[in-house]
């Protein structure tokens, strides 16, 4: 249903009627009625009760609309009802009106247009953290400090709304006011396509590598393979610690292909839906060397993150080291409406290879990095690693001088 913002409230309430609503839902009604009697038979009570229900809906809309205190924006209304509907499914279930696509994309592809700069929170403000090399940013003059004040006009509240506007389609142009030393300058830049690099890696000692993964986005199981080779050359690693902490998931098919990695054979997953279950496994083709492996975990490592360190702790390959999991084991879909909107759908779960469902429980380490109690082994980490107990577990753990931990507090529990 089409909503006109540029008419007062009265002329808005003089151009509907009960009527009108009664129709617009009962045909909404009817178009779901038919599709959902096309899979299966429906009982007699079935036929009636959507209609039934709808009008309800209708109208207390109505009656909203005509007597409620103050006038509320049709809009607002409906989506705040399809919200309730969702949220009563499940945490999972979102509802993101059509202005959202683009982000929502950006999100799960980690494919973006950008100008080339990172932004973060400080008390003075938005400020440019980082800009990369030969990027628009760096050309048009942007250095690492500079505030932000507007963006296309704009003021930005905070660091979400900074890098909103700053995104968008690729070759479209941006105008960034900002002040360095006092001193204010107005630029334009225009954005390019950017890919969101989610994979790093470095050496801790000598023979022990350390992998760290953001987020899963496209190709991240292939710069993962590019790190284990930079870190194993010339010689193959005694151990590797693998990054997982505040990962909050991504692509499933890539942390999938990141365990597929490290696994010979076996299980991955579990995939089950309404009318299907599907078992995906790993292949031998491909695979890593067998390198002594630890993954850090913690609170917020979640859904494909948290599937990864258990398909790796289930097979064999790897220990866990840290604190119990998110605890996300459903899956979701992205279903594009006709309206552009987006619905973020509940359609199945997640069972790891043990055959357990982590959902609202998340994934109990191995060892525990906990907050009492036994104190982590420092001795051989770098001066960079020293306060970071979970890699002074990991490594204690990689070198045989750490075996079991336990958890302490009720919340490590």
């Amino acid at each position: 249903m089409q909503v006109r913002n540029d008419m007062a409230p009265s002329d808005r309430r003089r151009s509907r009627s009960p009527i009108g609503w009664l129709v617009a839902v009962f045909l909404a009604g009817a178009a779901g009625f038919v599709a959902g009697s096309a899979r299966r038979p429906a009982a007699a009570h079935d036929r009636v009760e959507p209609y039934d229900s709808l009008s309800e809906f209708a109208e207390v809309l109505y009656h909203i609309d005509k007597d409620f205190v103050r006038p509320v924006p049709q809009r607002r209304l409906i989506y705040q009802a399809i919200t309730g509907m969702l949220q009563f499914l499940g945490p999972h279930n979102r509802f993101f009106p059509k202005e959202f696509y683009d982000r929502i994309r950006n999100l799960t592809t980690g494919v973006y247009g950008g100008i080339g700069a990172t932004v973060v929170r400080r008390a003075n403000g938005v400020i440019i953290a980082r800009v990369t090399a030969g990027g628009p940013a760096q050309r048009a003059g942007l250095r690492h400090g500079d505030v932000i004040i507007k963006i296309d006009g704009v003021h930005p509240k905070d660091v979400g709304e900074a890098e909103r506007r700053l995104h968008g389609k690729v070759g479209s142009p941006v105008v960034i006011q900002f002040t360095r030393t006092h001193r204010g300058s107005t630029i334009t830049v225009n954005r390019i396509l950017e890919h969101r690099r989610t994979v790093s890696w470095s050496s801790i000692i000598p023979g022990y590598g350390y992998l760290r993964i953001s987020t899963f986005t496209p190709g991240c199981a292939i710069q993962v393979r590019k790190g284990v080779d930079a870190l194993s050359h010339p010689k193959l690693l005694k151990g590797l610690i693998l990054d997982l902490r505040s990962n909050p998931g991504g692509m499933l098919s890539e942390g999938l292909a990141v365990a597929d990695l490290f696994v010979r054979s076996g299980i991955l997953l579990i995939r089950r839906s309404r009318r299907r279950i599907e078992t995906l496994k790993a292949h031998r083709a491909g695979t890593l060397p067998q390198i002594p492996m630890a993954v850090l975990v913690d609170r917020k490592t979640a859904s494909s993150a948290e599937l990864v360190a258990a398909a790796l702790r289930d097979n064999r390959r790897a220990i866990l080291v840290g604190t119990k999991t998110y605890g996300k084991g459903t899956f979701q879909e992205l279903l594009r409406l006709r309206s552009g909107a987006i619905l973020k759908l509940t359609v199945g779960r997640y069972d790891i290879p043990s055959g357990r469902n982590i959902d609202r429980i998340g994934v109990r380490p191995d060892l525990f990095v906990t907050t009492a109690g036994v104190q982590p082994p420092m001795t051989g980490l770098p001066p960079r690693y020293r306060k970071d107990r979970w890699m002074a577990f990991a490594l204690a753990a990689l070198q045989g001088r750490l075996t079991a931990t336990r958890p302490v507090t009720k919340q490590e529990r």
